[in-house]
């Protein structure tokens, strides 16, 4: 009994925890967006050979944040990437009805910066970075 609920669990944590529309990024560096258009998407998967840090991740979520806001990547700038553990495995950014682990979740907090000073975040752990809303 005990290995069928750390199989399930196993199974709902590494299923994402919801419902998630999610961009994927390819070796290249390149996003294509995914193919449900019921929410905006806020979420970048790194590549396998992408290193989850600020040398690996930068290009990818400056690429995809560029492309959210019409501006070329080379005019947004990572201005901060600190370790975080998040409350749980929607990293503590849960929509309304979704179902969430409620286990604490290793992971980062990327911040970019916009050439007129705003700053965006996105939130990760694993293989995946979630832009704040």
């Amino acid at each position: 009994m005990k290995f069928i609920v750390l199989g399930l669990i196993a199974a709902f944590v590494a299923a994402g925890c919801g419902f998630r529309v999610e961009v994927e990024v390819g070796p290249a560096g390149t996003g294509t967006p995914g193919a449900a258009e019921t929410a905006p998407p806020r979420l970048v998967s790194l590549a396998e050979s992408a290193r989850p840090g600020p040398d690996g991740v930068a290009p990818l979520l400056t690429a995809d944040l560029a492309g959210r806001l019409g501006l070329p990547a080379g005019s947004l700038a990572l201005v901060a990437f600190e370790e975080r553990t998040w409350p749980n495995g929607c990293l503590g950014l849960a929509r309304a009805g979704e179902m969430c682990s409620q286990a604490l979740v290793p992971g980062w907090l990327a911040t970019l910066a916009t050439p007129d000073g705003r700053l965006f975040r996105y939130r990760g752990s694993g293989g995946r970075f979630e832009l704040e809303p």
